[in-house]
């Protein structure tokens, strides 16, 4: 019986949950006099609110799609440390599905321009996706070889 490991997509899995959430934390939009992470953003638009005495408001919805988006990379983290393929790949999907929306509705202007965040977690998010698909994969095949044995 030849079977496949699932090391290497579990690892590819695994690392590339870990950079989606780490990215989070990395600059979201930079200029040559500024760099924001998504939870600068937020803290802005607080403040902003605080100024013009709106009780709930951009901030709030800011700070809503990262907690959304970190959750779904921690389930995509937990399915893949777990080796399970088929829940690994819906949350990295929905976190990525939602990261595309935060972007869709904050996306940076004027003097700034996409942080390295943005670009590693799209990187990130496409190393989940292939490495749970890959998982899939080997684990279909493993299925098969198992019953044919």
């Amino acid at each position: 019986m030849n079977k496949k490991s699932l090391a290497g997509p579990r690892a590819l899995t695994i690392i590339g949950a870990i950079v989606m959430l780490v990215s989070l934390a990395l600059p979201y939009a930079t200029s040559s006099d500024d760099t924001m992470t998504a939870f600068t953003i937020a803290e802005r638009w607080k403040e902003l609110q605080r100024l013009t005495s709106m009780s709930i408001g951009v901030s709030e919805i800011i700070l809503a799609m990262i907690i959304i988006i970190a959750v779904f990379s921690v389930l995509a983290l937990i399915f893949a440390i777990a080796a399970k393929g088929v829940p690994t790949l819906v949350f990295a999907i929905i976190a990525t599905l939602a990261y595309v929306y935060f972007n869709l509705s904050f996306t940076p202007y004027g003097q700034y321009s996409l942080g390295f965040g943005v670009y590693l977690f799209y990187i990130a998010a496409v190393a989940a996706i292939a490495g749970s698909i890959w998982m899939i994969v080997v684990k279909h095949g493993n299925k098969n070889t198992a019953a044919n044995a």
